[in-house]
């Protein structure tokens, strides 16, 4: 395979990482101070109400202008509408992020398509070849029984983890592996990616759908016609 660079390289990738981060920084920021609000507004209520102060000095610092009142319940309303909003972005952002990712991936795998393709192939051709190997130990053993020795002298030593069918792609009574080689056969065959056949079989679908719907419409305008 073609040494690969990483996704970090695609500049539009490592732009919508880079503003995910900021908004996830931003966050983390916002949630800080809501905690210190918070603890904030605990103490002033569990305060005690002779410990707040002179109301008479106070009214006057206010009124000077020595002194801003600070309305902690605005601050916590409107921290706790910058965490909605961050929140919102970080969703779409991460929705902008698997977009871009899935773009670029769709690039990189149409192009690996013809080397992936031959490795299938190679599959195939090792799974039957697997099955062929263990029908012939366990055959050559049976050769053995049925000359009228004991064949416990040579241990079984075929490839069959699930069982003697498990690898022959032709068994007639279906399975893991004839399942596999029509999806695998198909699949080397046409060369088609998942996300292309499946786009292919929704457009066969619409199609179906249309076709449907037009011979429909034509035989009610011809049942319209011979009512008439």
């Amino acid at each position: 395979m073609t040494e690969l660079q990483n996704i970090d390289t695609q500049a539009d990738y490592r732009e919508a990482i880079a503003k995910l981060g900021g908004y996830m920084s931003a966050l983390a920021g916002e949630q800080q101070v809501a905690t210190e609000l918070d603890a904030k507004r605990t103490a002033r209520d569990s305060k005690p109400q002779n410990e707040a102060g002179d109301p008479i000095a106070l009214a006057d610092e206010l009124l000077s202008g020595a002194a801003v009142h600070d309305d902690l319940g605005k601050r916590i309303a409107d921290t706790a509408r910058r965490i909605a909003t961050l929140r919102r972005a970080i969703e779409h952002q991460r929705a902008e992020v698997t977009r871009i990712r899935g773009e670029h991936s769709h690039h990189v795998c149409r192009a690996a398509v013809s080397e992936h393709v031959a490795l299938v192939a190679r599959i195939i051709k090792a799974v039957e070849e697997l099955h062929a190997a263990n029908c012939a130990e366990r055959q050559y053993r049976e050769a053995i029984e049925q000359a009228g020795y004991s064949s416990t002298h040579l241990p079984p030593m075929a490839f069959m983890p699930r069982g003697v069918e498990y690898f022959d792609t032709s068994s007639p009574d279906g399975g893991y592996a004839p399942a596999w080689l029509r999806e695998a056969g198909e699949y080397t065959r046409t060369k088609q990616i998942p996300t292309e056949a499946a786009e292919q079989a929704a457009h066969v679908a619409a199609r179906r759908t249309r076709d449907a719907a037009v011979k429909a419409l034509a035989k009610s305008a011809d049942v319209g016609i011979l009512a008439d």
